[in-house]
């Protein structure tokens, strides 16, 4: 199905999962940041269009054109995949329809000349108006420059029989993007994409996530179009609603971004107390063995006044003469009876119930619907509904408890709160109910929907094929002596045998120094390659990932479709911002990470005088699983975790540990004789100043 030929099984299964993964976005309604958050209206797989592996429609009328290549080269030939990929966006262009783009989604198995080097110059694009600037394009990016303009001049010509215009050319490459999109099997992305799905669907995600990719190999194979609204006729029943009615147990609100609150039903009009024993209550009863009563109030009165009041851990009637003890306020039994089963201190309690008569149609009164209505409208306006309205923190338990607070004094508010915070005159509305935090019930506290909006541009260290693939003890460098912010004016060139460039970065980004500290630099680096040469194992840098190190190092580590280039010397040159970027790399070069506080003090949980780091949330109960077996260490019940949200985040970190004289080990894992056998060391950047390690993106003098 690759642009009309015979494809590969892997070809096939990955062209599968990209379409999958916006059939995922048209199905939960979710908005493309790029497109200015909008949304897709309908998919067509294998079209009639030039352009005809995906074509998506959204809902401001633009259209997009996707060609899906797992491995694409960038070349001239016409027998390539990148030829017959412009050829059928030149196709497309000719018909001047202005509302379109054209993707190119592949993976980091292509050519860095076009994942890299020809992205860079198109999204240049798209911020210069009137040119392509040629000042920062280094070797690579012009030889990807002029094979493209010669693929796009020559196609041109063949369908108009005249040159194309340098501004039909800037339009035309306005118009392209390169998607690279690693949606393999068991990948980072694919368990974002899984992460997004879980709480908006009520199967296991993995499943659905399966019937997406068979689905979308059946309507490639028909060419057919599948709409918003067909999309949702055939998986409303695996989607969420939610429903709070008489405080039933509702599937979680969102996928992390975007509340739904079109069904949620808020119960306002009586009160449902658990109240301890009082001789007041018993009088009532006519009791005298009781331990509690489920009380039933009216809440307003014909005016819409609240007839009682909640101060501390009472409730109060409106002539204050009469103060009831609360343990448990919800707004139905069901609710109440709930939390009575889940608590053991009422195990063999006696219980008593004093009912209010002519109750049950209460909440169809307008005092009730006004106050609900009220209600409702303040959760939909809660900008971090997945934070404790008690504590703030996250929300990552199944079963976490929907309330109504009010405060004497202030306006009375509603939200999510932990099981542990529940407060005796917090009103109980109902419950939330989630997969994701079932199934991954270990993460406790954790932010996925801080996780999923810093994990999109982070971790820039562990991208690396070539890092993801060591499965070894590894060093990592961490300099605390970074500054955000800074105003320098130069940085230092990297040029390499091929006659190429590249800038040295500090975690992914262009690294900005005064000039004395540049020519220091560079006097430095160029020593370091004289030296190595010298001994016969120069520094080098592979093309597609641009990790650097030695030769020695780095020769046995390196993918087959990539290569080493030496680095010939340093120089100085002036910053501008269109070198920081066209050549920085990532936003956060170690972020997002997690740690953990374990015990009621919240003490850091360490391993042999290192804390603990995890990158992936998704593997953290396999590595609890490791410590228990290989070192018997487990931690305990009271623990959570805390996101370093970025790198600012994680320095602070880093230095608070080290003035406790500890040190920081990322993803620890041990054998059966306790030895540590994978993760990532983090050392101080001093104690590497004088040798050489693997870098990504972290370079040092």
């Amino acid at each position: 199905m690759d642009g009309g030929g015979v494809a590969t099984n892997a070809g096939i299964n990955y062209q599968q999962r990209v379409s999958a993964s916006f059939l995922t976005l048209m199905v939960l309604k979710q908005e493309i940041s790029i497109f200015n958050e909008r949304t897709i209206t309908s998919l067509q797989l294998e079209g009639i269009d030039k352009i005809d592996d995906l074509i998506i429609n959204l809902d401001d009328k633009q259209k997009l054109f996707f060609q899906i290549k797992r491995n694409v080269n960038l070349s001239d030939s016409k027998q390539s995949d990148f030829f017959k990929t412009l050829d059928q966006f030149i196709q497309q262009f000719l018909n001047n329809q202005n509302n379109e783009s054209y993707f190119l989604v592949t993976t980091s198995y292509s050519s860095s000349k076009i994942t890299r080097n020809l992205k860079k110059i198109l999204d240049s694009t798209r911020l210069n108006s009137s040119n392509i600037n040629l000042n920062v394009l280094n070797g690579a990016d012009k030889e990807s420059l002029n094979k493209y303009k010669k693929v796009v001049k020559n196609t041109f010509k063949k369908y108009t029989t005249r040159d194309i215009t340098d501004k039909e050319f800037l339009e035309f490459s306005k118009r392209i993007f390169i998607m690279d999109f690693d949606i393999e099997e068991n990948s980072s992305m694919e368990r974002v994409v899984l992460s997004l799905m879980a709480n908006k669907i009520t199967i296991n995600p993995s499943i659905l996530w399966d019937m997406f990719i068979s689905n979308c190999l059946r309507y490639a194979s028909q060419r057919m179009t599948v709409s918003f609204e067909s999309s949702q006729k055939i998986y409303n029943d695996y989607l969420s609603e939610i429903d709070v009615r008489q405080n039933d147990s509702f599937n979680i609100l969102d996928d992390f971004l975007i509340p739904n609150f079109e069904q949620l039903n808020v119960a306002s009009g009586k009160e449902v107390l658990l109240c301890k024993a009082s001789d007041a209550l018993n009088s009532i009863s006519n009791e005298k063995n009781i331990d509690f009563y489920i009380v039933e109030l009216f809440r307003f009165d014909e005016e819409c006044n609240k007839k009682v009041q909640f101060i501390d851990d009472f409730c109060i009637s409106s002539d204050k003469q009469t103060h009831l003890e609360v343990i448990y306020r919800a707004s139905s039994h069901k609710g109440l009876l709930k939390l009575i089963n889940e608590n053991i201190n009422f195990k063999n309690k006696s219980i008593g119930v004093l009912p209010a008569n002519g109750i049950d149609y209460v909440e169809s009164t307008l005092c009730a619907k006004a106050y609900s209505e009220n209600l409702i409208t303040k959760f939909k306006n809660h900008k971090d509904y997945l934070k404790c309205i008690e504590c703030g923190k996250a929300i990552a338990e199944n079963r976490s408890i929907i309330v109504e607070i009010e405060q004497q004094g202030s306006e009375n508010n509603i939200g999510l709160i932990h099981k542990d915070c529940l407060k005796p005159v917090n009103r109980v509305l109902g419950y939330i109910e989630s997969e994701l935090f079932q199934d991954y019930s270990v993460l406790k506290n954790f932010d996925w929907k801080l996780w999923v909006e810093k994990i999109m541009h982070g971790q820039g260290l562990f991208c690396t094929k070539m890092i993801q693939q060591d499965y070894s003890v590894k060093h990592i460098i961490w300099n605390s002596s970074v500054e955000y912010d800074t105003c320098l004016n130069y940085c230092v060139k990297e040029h390499l045998e091929d006659n190429t460039f590249l800038y040295v970065l500090r975690r992914g980004q262009v690294e900005r120094f005064s000039k004395q500290e540049a020519d220091e630099g560079a006097i430095k680096l160029n020593e370091a390659i004289e030296r190595q040469t010298s001994i016969g194992d120069p520094i080098c840098i592979t093309q597609k990932e641009q990790v650097s190190s030695t030769y020695s190092k780095l020769k046995d580590k390196l993918d087959i479709d990539d290569k080493l280039i030496k680095i010939k010397s340093y120089s100085v040159e002036k910053i501008s911002q269109k070198i920081v970027d066209e050549y920085s790399r990532v936003s956060n070069y170690y972020a997002p990470l997690f740690y953990i506080l374990n015990g009621e003090n919240q003490e850091l949980f360490y391993i042999n005088d290192r804390v603990i780091l995890i990158s992936d949330p998704f593997l953290f109960e396999s590595y609890l699983d490791n410590w228990k077996n290989s070192l018997d260490i487990s931690l305990n019940k009271d623990y959570e975790l805390v996101i370093l949200k970025d790198d600012k985040h994680f320095d602070s970190f880093m230095q608070n540990i080290y003035k406790k004289e500890m040190k920081a080990v990322i993803n620890p894992q041990f054998d059966s004789e306790e030895n540590f056998i994978n993760g990532y060391l983090v050392e101080e950047y001093e104690d590497f100043q004088n040798t050489l390690s693997m870098s990504t993106g972290e370079h040092g003098y």
